[in-house]
């Protein structure tokens, strides 16, 4: 380097990494190149790391053990279930749970958000395909569908949520503007989102199971002090009229 000849040495390394680099860009070409696989829960990869670590430092037939936390990690995999409905956390997207897989509230739009939904799913496919998937109407920026933890209403925009004046119990309201209506039904809009962040709902046997991104990160240093809330207040319901 000190004499200007480095270029002989990276020139032959140039020719090493353009051909890897070639070999990767003409096999991820291929069809079926890139398969998505359902995201694991928090224990599934510590788990094959500790296992897998264990295996290859490890001497003599004991180190066959790390078979055990490898193996249990992935039958923990294999019994992911994913949210029944994902709703971003600017409430601009809703995604609802369908035996063909997720089917989103808009077909454009919180793109990134769209793409790392499907992925996660382990579904993969664009956010149109996806919008055709919705199990329910889309008119006038309003979707309606029917999910396993109840009706949804995806409002999108403020003309929207002045057509939704009132909600029936049961229902579950997600709007990208804050909103004002009538009934006993769950509303998730910016006031509410902005405090739990993007929110995750499974039915199970016990009822309802809500998952918030701020209760899955906890308290964090840049985020501030929370307002103290109830956690019986997850949700917003609007006063009956």
């Amino acid at each position: 380097m000190p004499f200007g000849l480095d270029w002989l040495a990276l020139h032959v390394m140039a020719l090493g990494l353009d051909w890897i680099l070639g070999v990767a860009r003409v096999v991820a070409d291929w069809p079926g190149s890139v398969r998505p696989v359902v995201a694991p829960g928090p224990a599934v990869l510590p788990m094959i790391a500790a296992g897998g670590l264990f295996l290859c430092l490890w001497r003599g037939r004991a180190r066959l053990a790390g078979l055990i936390p490898m193996a249990v990690a992935v039958a923990l995999w294999s019994q992911t279930q994913r949210p029944d409905v994902l709703i971003a956390d600017n409430g601009t997207l809703v995604g609802v749970m369908t035996v063909e897989g997720r089917g989103l509230s808009r077909d454009q739009g919180a793109g990134f958000i769209a793409d790392n939904w499907l992925e996660n799913d382990g579904r993969g496919g664009t956010q149109a395909d996806a919008a055709q998937r919705w199990p329910g109407a889309v008119a006038n920026r309003l979707a309606e569908a029917a999910s396993d933890v109840g009706p949804m209403i995806h409002v999108q925009g403020k003309r929207a949520a002045e057509l939704l004046t009132g909600c029936e119990a049961g229902q579950i309201v997600v709007s990208s503007v804050e909103i004002a209506i009538t009934g006993e039904c769950r509303v998730f809009d910016p006031v509410m989102l902005g405090v739990t962040g993007s929110v995750a709902l499974w039915s199970t046997s016990d009822g309802l199971r809500v998952e918030t991104a701020r209760e899955r990160a906890g308290q964090r240093l840049w985020l501030g002090a929370s307002p103290a809330r109830p956690r019986l207040a997850l949700f917003r319901f609007p006063s009956a009229q």
